[in-house]
């Protein structure tokens, strides 16, 4: 077992003691970041005064995607997707490594 391996088993007993799953505290995170990129999305787009057909032209993608992309409910985004999105936007995307504690401080924001 390498030291990291041993370092995320001892987070793990000292989160249960605590009443708290990791998994479960990372999956909240991921789909607390999608929300905000997807509604991210659809502000830029109504800013600009878009349609999801109009942005969809200049994503060279369908309508249909713009629509899923700002309303689902799931957490699946493809990079290339939003990558095409961003930059029918004018944006940029950039993925960021933080630590968790950090993460869950910005999101409660």
């Amino acid at each position: 077992m390498t030291v990291w391996n041993k370092i995320q088993q001892h987070i793990d007993v000292e989160l249960k003691k605590v009443g708290v799953d990791r998994a479960a505290t990372i999956e909240t995170i991921w789909v607390s970041v999608i929300k905000q990129v997807r509604k991210g999305i659809k502000e830029r787009r109504q800013h600009l005064r878009l349609r999801q057909s109009d942005l969809a032209d200049h994503a060279d993608l369908k309508q249909p995607a713009i629509s899923r992309l700002e309303n689902s409910k799931g957490t699946g985004i493809s990079l290339s997707t939003l990558q095409a999105v961003a930059s029918a936007m004018d944006m940029v995307v950039i993925i960021e490594l933080v630590p968790r504690s950090e993460a869950i401080d910005r999101l409660s924001e």
